[in-house]
């Protein structure tokens, strides 16, 4: 698979939001538009925004207004007649199966500072977190397959490479943390 942006068309598409960013996280942003005021309606988590062109105002007048979004595109070629109900953005998508582990920890730089660092439900991960952890002074918590027994996990911390034993260890038994779409990793 690979990621993609989340989008809604409203009315026929009259009006097009699409994240700037892919993600299923955006999936859970709405949508809706107010014809008496010619107004779009987004709702990011928590966060309501709202752009309007104003009683009478025009399609490129809302969309012109809606530029300004730091978070979605909108597209409008024409004005829907009615009211549209807020609707789910759709289609977002991650694409965790084709992520370079070693490519992303090169992104925390030493400037973020000391910590922990981990990449929860992700196999094959731990060569590279133990690395970056030793070459920037954090700990890596490494995670285990959830099936594994504690043998196999006991044989695995031993494994980890000699520079890199202090700065690494397998934490077990499996544990699991939010990964903010709602689910669990």
């Amino acid at each position: 698979p690979s990621a993609v942006n989340a989008t809604i068309g409203l009315d026929s598409s009259k009006i097009v939001v699409t994240s700037r960013w892919p993600g299923a996280y955006y999936n859970a942003w709405t949508a809706a538009y107010t014809s008496a005021t010619v107004t779009l309606t987004i709702v990011k988590g928590s966060r309501t925004v709202t752009y309007s062109a104003g009683a009478g105002g025009t399609a490129a007048q809302l969309q012109a207004a809606a530029s300004v979004d730091p978070d979605v595109t909108v597209t409008v070629s024409s004005l829907p007649a009615s009211n549209v109900a807020a609707t789910n953005l759709a289609s977002g998508a991650d694409d965790f199966a084709n992520v370079n582990w070693t490519t992303v920890l090169g992104k925390v730089t030493p400037a973020t500072g000391p910590g922990a660092i981990a990449a929860p439900g992700v196999n094959g991960a731990a060569s590279a977190l133990a690395a970056h952890a030793a070459a920037n002074r954090r700990l890596a918590l490494l995670s285990p397959n959830q099936t594994d027994a504690s043998a196999t996990v006991i044989t695995a911390q031993g494994n980890i490479t000699a520079a890199y034993k202090q700065y690494a260890t397998y934490v077990y038994p499996w544990v699991t943390v939010p990964d903010g779409t709602g689910g669990r990793k």
